[in-house]
């Protein structure tokens, strides 16, 4: 029961568990706070040798010894007893060392940091300890050597354990182990009346809240980021609807970059764990395990607790974290952690729905036919799939569990259950029963919220729009209509878009029309871009125009321009560019002047009115004149009008119109210069028409000589070669250089040549269109549009499908008019979106892809939300690749499922890999069996380790724990060791309850215990022809033979069990004189070599071979046959006991011969 060992580790009192001073003896030990203490009150007269800083053994509930230090004894001078208090000797001896100072262990192993840790403190890392990885952990203050052992388990997720080595004098060894911790349920239920004895539940709300203040890490600045995380179920649970249970929270991190999003997470991790009561189970157990052996519980293991008797019957699943054991009376008391708490009504339901079957039978009186049908139909129903009825009406005649797809909604179709005279639906019919909104619902608000940013954008464009279009530079007339047409299509797409979002609401609007929308806000984007295309250009014309007229301008052009109107008109230039003439605030002139001579009639007519400030500076004036000259050959007119303006601009302007009459020729010519003197810019403008090359047309005119309008005779325009010279424009490009081939002696070819010397015709007036209201092709500017109807079967679904396919600015779209779905061509490819990236695109089909090799183009095939497949249901696929062929998965694994359709439930191949924090941590697995079925049971799998150092694989349940699979293997190959949790067991192949034989070439232990038979008979070591040989770690070693000793309770007969007469033959008396030959044995005194290597100086004493002894006893020359030897010194000693016979008997003889003589000599 207990050992007291001094402070050399040296025993020095026992006492048993039946020795009467023994008063209680209490252990207490708790794996979660790392304590272990040790009680016991005993007769103070026992407890002499209990001194402080002694150490005390003590075998535990499960008779396995653990080590203690005295640290305190009290005595009451009124009492006989003293209480004596232990602590575990791994708390004294390792929190005690040398503590350690701010440290870092970069990259260690469980080994290496446990070996770091346990350096000068006596204990040692034991071979049990597991491997996890490389960790990388420190401290920044000094740490006791136990505080670092603790801080351990948590960086490598592990537990520790103490145990220690006993021989049978002191402590061998004390070990330390980091293990991964593996509570299991191994069988152990506590129930009442076997081994309960008692139980206590414990709920504790005193440290519940349910809403927090959390405040992060103080800035630089001293701001902090404060925010309130409330969890309003649990306030139901303890408090009013509005009285929270507060409490302030702030992390443990010197993190100033701390988002709000990252305290949140924090604050709602930190509300999880005190938003719920704690709730402890304290449990009195009996200890039986003499009566029921297996029947052992371990701290850390799974243990179930039965207690029917309790208010309400309880059934408890819990880890045992804590064990007060009673040594005295065989009693523990345990606490639980991680427990499960089950309903009776819950564990009780299959057993209560069994039983209500078997009690309808007993109830189905004669026949049974009911129960009978019950069971055959349900049992049908296993191989059967359930009828769904679908369609718009419910079916008649329903019966309970009936089920009826209704689609009287053919965009959200419903499955209802039947149920005691009512329809349930058992799916969702709005995106609402299951807290969601709609699709149509949310892209119609985002929608809405677009529009109103684009409205905006919108009227600033169309300012911007007004601004250019009434520049007075802006006079490139085709790209100012350019610019108009640009400018409708965006009002156009603009007026659309608020069409279509002023037509539905949240409740009306369809998934095909808001996709339609979507659509146009993406083709409004278009339009405004090559909008802004164009008035980009247009900027640059009108700054083009503008530095024209000033390159036009220059001030002596614009001097001469006033001194023409001043000689006119008799007045002067000033130095200021001014026309300076009499002081008169209005003044008119009116002059005509007719000439005639033999050549010429001249007429000349001027008209001027001015005004003039105070100092005769001219501020207004207008001047017309007209000529008109007549000769024999011709006749011309002149008219000509300046205007002037001496305001802010000071703008001059002329304007002048000539007609010409000849004989073979008429000519008509306007122009027109404007000054602005403030911008420095010569505007000039000039018309010219010269009727004499053509026939057929004619042209009419009004009183003031204008064409008002024309017309081409019947002939047509017969244009002259000679005089024909065409400028070409972008707008009708000709170019003669081979009529031959452009017709023969009748016909002009009727086709356009596209080569270089053919016709290139501008059509952005020209429409064509063909066919009726619904099916029709339109081509029109720049697009080319057919749309139509058509029944088709599609994927074994035959529908009418109403289609828009159009070619449009070098991309081609095809349109689903119904449903919105759209499909774009373009050289990158097939794509249901025209950018083949938004959140809406079913499908892509990317050529030229470079995203997975950037020195090659490639083919992709994609979607965004949907699923991408490849099927081929009567023929195969292929996937083939010169480089490496790829299977990735950004978030989850890799599902293969081979022979889906022709084998029994559900078979699937699952590769994925484990979540853990560190890179090295993360293995891969290889799952087999009903892996996605939540309720599945069935599989095992393959484990990769990912280590840089341990490169292991391991079979694995279908959860691909560690340690959980069992493998079949013909042959293994294994080159360095195995590892087991427990005890490694080789049974038999046919009976796994029967243990099967081992055969290797050697065995090497390291444990003290190298054999151990439990079989309740005989142990028998089998030798070959030879004999057995008990020798150092070496063996023979090439005849160096090092022989150990052996230590046994009895031998019998020689060491091989062959003293009956059955093994022998020859058998005659042994003559010899064996006295003698013990005589001359000479006996030594020697040290054996290895006890002097192992520091043990103790003599030993025996006879050497070599030397003066008997050769017969013996084997090899190297050992004594100590059969023979001793035979031999049993010869001697019968040959002893033989003379002292003779000598006793000569003695007697003697004796009576003198005792004869001397009654002789008296008488």
């Amino acid at each position: 029961m207990l050992h007291v060992l001094d402070f050399e580790g040296n025993i020095i009192d026992f006492i048993s568990k039946n020795d009467k001073a023994l008063i209680d003896i209490k252990h207490e030990r708790n794996i979660k706070d790392y304590t272990e203490i040790l009680d016991i009150t005993i007769l103070a007269s026992r407890a002499v040798k209990f001194k402080e800083r002694n150490r005390v053994i003590f075998l535990d509930s499960r008779n396995e010894p653990r080590e203690f230090i005295i640290n305190r004894i009290e005595q009451d001078s009124t009492s006989k007893y003293s209480l004596i208090e232990c602590n575990a000797s791994y708390l004294e001896d390792i929190a005690t060392a040398v503590p350690y100072p701010p440290q870092k262990f970069e990259k260690f192993t469980t080994t290496q940091a446990l070996s770091d840790v346990l350096k000068d403190t006596g204990w040692k890392v034991s071979d049990d300890t597991e491997y996890n990885g490389t960790r990388t952990t420190s401290w920044t203050s000094y740490q006791s050597r136990f505080d670092v052992l603790k801080q351990l388990t948590t960086t490598y997720k592990m537990v520790i354990d103490f145990h220690i080595d006993l021989d049978s004098r002191k402590v061998k060894s004390r070990y330390v182990s980091l293990k991964e911790p593996k509570p299991l349920f191994k069988g152990k239920e506590i129930v009442r009346g076997k081994d309960l004895l008692g139980l206590k539940r414990t709920v504790d709300v005193s440290e519940v809240r349910t809403a927090l203040i959390c405040l992060g890490p103080e800035k630089e600045n001293g701001e902090r980021i404060k925010l309130i995380v409330q969890d309003d179920e649990a306030q139901k649970q303890f408090g009013l609807p509005t009285r929270y249970i507060w409490d302030i929270y702030e992390p443990e991190t010197e993190d100033e970059n701390m988002t709000e999003q990252r305290l949140r997470t924090l604050g709602n991790t930190q509300l999880n764990k005190v938003k719920n009561a704690a709730v402890s189970y304290e449990v009195t157990s009996l200890d039986i395990k003499k009566a029921y052996p297996h029947e052992i519980i371990r701290l850390g293991d799974i243990v179930r607790v039965k207690d029917r008797d309790f208010t309400p019957a309880l059934y408890v699943e819990g880890e045992v974290i804590s064990e007060t054991y009673y040594a005295l009376d065989n009693k523990s008391e345990y606490t639980f952690g991680n427990y499960i708490e089950y309903k009776e009504s819950d564990l009780r339901a299959e057993f209560a729905k069994k039983l209500d079957a078997i009690r309808q039978k007993l109830n189905d009186g004669l026949t049974n036919v009911n129960t009978i049908v019950a069971d055959v139909v349900e049992g049908k129903l296993e191989y059967f799939e359930r009828k769904i009825f679908k369609g718009s009406e419910p079916p008649e005649n329903p019966v309970n569990d009936m089920l009826w797809l209704d689609t009287r909604n053919p965009d959200v179709a419903v499955l209802r259950r039947y149920w005691e005279g009512q329809w349930i639906n058992a799916t969702a019919e709005k995106a609402e029963d299951i807290g969601a909104i709609t699709r149509e619902k949310a892209l119609y608000s985002e929608l809405s919220n677009t529009f109103v940013n684009l409205s905006i954008q919108h009227s600033k464009l169309l300012n911007d729009m007004h601004e250019i279009l009434n520049n007075e530079y802006f006079v490139d007339f085709e790209l100012k209509q350019e610019l108009n047409n640009a400018l409708d299509e965006t009002v156009n797409v603009f007026k659309h878009i608020q069409s279509n979002l002023e037509s539905m609401n949240e409740e009306t609007a369809t998934i095909g029309k808001l996709i339609d929308t979507q659509s146009l806000f993406l083709s409004y984007r278009e339009r405004m871009q090559a909008l802004y295309n164009v008035v980009e250009r247009a900027k640059v014309a009108i700054d083009e125009r503008f530095k024209l007229l000033q390159s036009q301008y220059t001030d002596e052009k614009f001097k001469e321009a006033l001194n023409n109107v001043a000689n006119k008109l008799g007045l002067t230039v000033n130095e200021d560019n001014q026309l300076v003439g009499e002081i008169d605030v209005s003044k008119q002139i009116d002059e005509s002047v007719r000439e005639m001579t033999n050549q010429m009639l001249r007429d000349y007519v001027t008209s001027s009115q001015y005004q003039s400030d105070q100092q005769g500076i001219i501020e207004r004036l207008e001047s017309s004149d007209s000529e008109r000259k007549q000769l024999a050959d011709r006749i011309s007119d002149t008219v000509t009008k300046s205007d002037y303006e001496n305001d802010v601009a000071q703008k001059l302007s002329t304007t002048k119109a000539e007609m010409l009459i000849e004989a073979e020729q008429s000519s008509n010519r306007v122009s027109k210069e404007v000054f602005n003197e403030k911008s420095k810019t010569l505007e000039r403008y000039t018309s010219e028409f010269i009727n004499n090359v053509s026939e057929g047309m004619s042209f009419r005119y009004d009183e003031n000589g204008n064409i008002q309008s024309h017309s081409i005779g019947p002939q047509g325009i017969k244009i002259k070669g000679d005089k024909l010279d065409i400028q070409l424009n972008k707008e009708f490009n000709l170019l003669v250089s081979d009529v031959a081939k452009k017709a023969d002696e009748t016909n002009i070819i009727n086709k356009i040549n596209l080569s270089r010397e053919g016709l290139d015709i501008n059509v952005n007036n020209i429409g064509i269109r063909g066919g009726d209201s619904v099916n029709y092709l339109e081509i029109k500017n720049n697009s080319v549009l057919s749309r139509g109807r058509f029944t088709r079967t599609w994927a074994n679904n035959t529908d009418t499908a109403n289609l828009t396919l159009g070619i449009r600015n070098g991309y081609l779209l095809v349109s689903n008019e119904d449903n919105g779905y759209n499909l774009y061509m373009t050289e990158k490819g097939l794509s249901t979106m025209m950018n083949a990236a938004s959140g809406e695109t079913a499908g892509t089909l990317e050529f030229h892809y470079q995203g997975y090799n950037e020195n090659s183009r490639g083919v992709r095939l994609h979607s965004t939300y949907g699923a991408v497949a490849l099927e081929s249901d009567q023929s195969r696929i292929y996937t083939v690749a010169n480089l490496t062929n790829n299977i990735e998965s950004r978030q989850y694994g890799v599902y293969i499922r081979p022979f889906k359709d022709t084998r029994a439930g559900l078979n699937e191949f699952y590769f994925y890999v484990k979540d853990n924090d560190s890179v090295s941590d993360t293995d891969g697995a290889i799952l087999y069996g009903n892996i996605s079925d939540e309720r599945g049971e069935h599989g095992s799998g393959i484990r990769f380790s990912k280590s840089r150092t341990d490169n292991i694989v391991y079979i694995t349940n279908r959860d691909g724990d560690i340690g959980t699979g069992d493998i079949s293997v013909r042959n293994a190959e294994i080159r360095e060791h195995i590892r087991t949790q427990g005890m490694l067991e080789i049974r038999q192949w046919n009976d796994a309850r029967a243990y099967n034989q081992v055969k290797v070439g050697a065995v090497n232990t390291t444990n003290s215990v190298v054999m151990a038979s439990h079989s309740g008979g005989n142990a028998y070591y089998g030798v070959g022809t030879q004999e057995m040989r008990v020798t150092d770690n070496n063996g023979y070693n090439g005849g160096n033979t090092r022989y150990k000793s052996v230590r046994a309770d009895t031998f019998y007969g020689k060491t091989a069990s062959n003293s009956s007469e059955k093994y022998k033959t020859n058998i005659t008396k042994w003559e010899v004189d064996a006295t003698q030959l013990i005589k001359d044995t000479v006996f030594y005194e020697y040290n054996y070599k290895s006890d002097l290597q192992n520091g043990n100086e103790q003599k030993s004493h025996g006879i050497i071979i070599e030397r003066e002894m008997p050769k017969f006893i013996t084997r090899d020359n190297d050992s004594i046959d100590l059969y023979e030897f001793i035979s031999t010194i049993g010869k001697a000693l019968q040959e002893q006991i033989k003379r002292s016979d003779e000598l006793e008997f000569k003695y007697e003889n003697i004796l009576r011969i003198l005792e004869e003589y001397s009654n002789e000599q008296t008488s």
